[in-house]
């Protein structure tokens, strides 16, 4: 099962943290883009990822993220990402995706940047 939790950022206006737990696969990448996809494009909204939590991902969720990154770049919004876990980011790196995202190992880490 996936779950994510979408929040309102206490201190700046216009940031929302996505947080994802489980899965974007074939079958879930459905449910995360029907939940952050409105974030991006009817909210207009800054966003960060946060994919520490994520245990698996496929092709689908891949695109799912690209997706997520050039919604954001086209609405002139931010989406950056908390490092997923090792498999997740290697799957990036194999895809030759990881140098065209803001990743950052934690959440004080990427905040700084907003600042």
């Amino acid at each position: 099962m996936t779950d994510i939790t979408i929040i309102n950022h206490s201190t700046i206006p216009n940031l929302k943290v996505i947080t994802i737990k489980g899965s974007i696969d074939g079958v879930s990448y459905e449910h995360v883009e029907r939940m952050v996809l409105p974030v991006i494009e009817q909210e207009e909204s800054n966003i960060i990822l946060d994919l520490t939590n994520v245990d698996y991902l496929n092709s689908m969720g891949v695109m799912s993220i690209i997706k997520f990154h050039l919604l954001s770049t086209e609405n002139n919004r931010l989406c950056k990402i908390i490092k997923p876990p090792k498999f997740v980011y290697g799957i990036l790196h194999v895809a030759g995706l990881t140098h065209h995202f803001d990743m950052y190992d934690n959440m004080e880490a990427v905040m700084s940047t907003f600042k």
